[in-house]
């Protein structure tokens, strides 16, 4: 274990002279693949456009997910409005850790905004950091009081997320409190650090994993002070809008 000395640039290349750390942040030396950057929790504004946007993408992918226009089958979710918040929520995550990894310097790849047919899904990496694939899991914070702070990955016969074979892939977790539009965003772990647990809800296990914040290692979720960056993107954003938003 090392701790961090914010006079050097952190793993993914990215100097710390924007952000003071919260006090005993450490970080683990890894062998493979530095991917990094951040090594506590990082608190990131999400603006109106950003929302819209997300919002908007959540509305035109339903219809195209699972046995569409009727959900998952796998898991009997076929309540649509259930699966059109979660995309929505998934997307605001997203873009909340391209945003904590911009503001270190990183070239960031994604979120992808495109309708895909549901034959021309696939599990690729949500977001690419300096062109390494990054999952992004994001809960929000009414659901993390009502079950435990925890991200849920896919792992039934049918739908699977493959980072829970590949060791080296990294994850980042976000808890986005929808009230106040702001995420807090956790660095990025290897799959080989995680520990996965069992679902709480009956009906879930068997076909989801879950890491739970409680077991995240290197730090301490409930103690620990989170560092703030303003999202100082324009309220209409020059970034196009995928057709169809």
């Amino acid at each position: 274990m090392e701790i961090l000395d914010k006079n050097r640039p952190c793993f993914a290349g990215c100097a710390l002279s924007n952000v003071k750390p919260s006090t005993g942040c450490t970080v683990f030396p890894l062998k493979n693949n530095r991917m990094r950057c951040f090594n506590c929790p990082i608190a990131v504004e999400i603006n109106d456009h950003l929302i819209t946007k997300a919002k908007r993408f959540s509305i035109s992918v339903v219809p195209t997910v699972g046995s569409p226009g009727s959900g998952y089958q796998d898991t009997n979710q076929n309540n649509l409005q259930k699966i059109q918040q979660d995309h929505y929520v998934g997307k605001v995550g997203e873009e909340a850790v391209r945003l904590a990894f911009q503001q270190f310097g990183n070239m960031v790849q994604g979120p992808d905004y495109t309708i895909y047919l549901n034959r021309q899904k696939s599990w690729d990496a949500d977001l690419y950091v300096n062109g390494i694939g990054l999952a992004v899991k994001t809960q929000t914070a009414a659901a993390a009081k009502r079950f435990g702070l925890s991200w849920t990955f896919q792992a039934g016969a049918y739908r699977q997320d493959p980072i829970l074979n590949e060791p080296e892939s990294w994850v980042c977790f976000v808890k986005f409190d929808e009230q106040n539009h702001q995420c807090m965003v956790y660095p990025a772990y290897q799959i080989q650090e995680l520990t996965f647990g069992e679902p709480k809800l009956e009906k879930l296990k068997g076909c989801k994993r879950v890491v739970y914040g409680n077991s995240l290692p290197s730090f301490s979720v409930v103690g620990d002070r989170p560092v703030a960056i303003q999202n100082k993107e324009p309220p209409h954003s020059p970034e196009a809008i995928a057709p169809g938003l």
